[in-house]
């Protein structure tokens, strides 16, 4: 499955209700290198591509090394999980020229131009 840059990690921490930290990458292999495998094998990431869809974070061990992988997940469509944590996401921090948060039928895609606005913007 081909994934669709930017490349969005967000580190949360439901069960704490803990808001959601969202990074952005401009391509999968800057979100690999950034990564860190010790903490992607403990489960604290959740990565997805700006269409919304997962992705899958493995770490790979190679030569004695280890590394962070990332693929599209195997359906290839939008996770729900995604809009409720840029929802999270958004409600927290200061949204970029006082703009109101978008409401319920905001969709996945407002949701994402949003939170890059804010992302760019911090």
């Amino acid at each position: 499955m081909k994934t669709h840059p930017p490349i969005f990690i967000a580190d949360e921490d439901p069960e704490r209700g803990q808001t959601p930290d969202i990074q952005m990458f401009a391509s999968v292999a800057e979100a690999e290198g950034h990564l860190e495998p010790i903490d992607v094998a403990k489960g604290i990431y959740v990565a997805f591509d700006s269409a919304g869809v997962g992705l899958d974070l493995k770490v790979v061990r190679s030569g004695g090394r280890e590394r962070v992988s990332l693929t599209a997940a195997r359906d290839g469509l939008p996770d729900e999980k995604f809009a409720d944590l840029l929802r999270r996401y958004l409600g927290a921090v200061a949204v970029p020229g006082g703009k109101p948060l978008p409401g319920p039928a905001a969709t996945l895609q407002d949701l994402i131009a949003l939170t890059r606005r804010c992302l760019l913007e911090r």
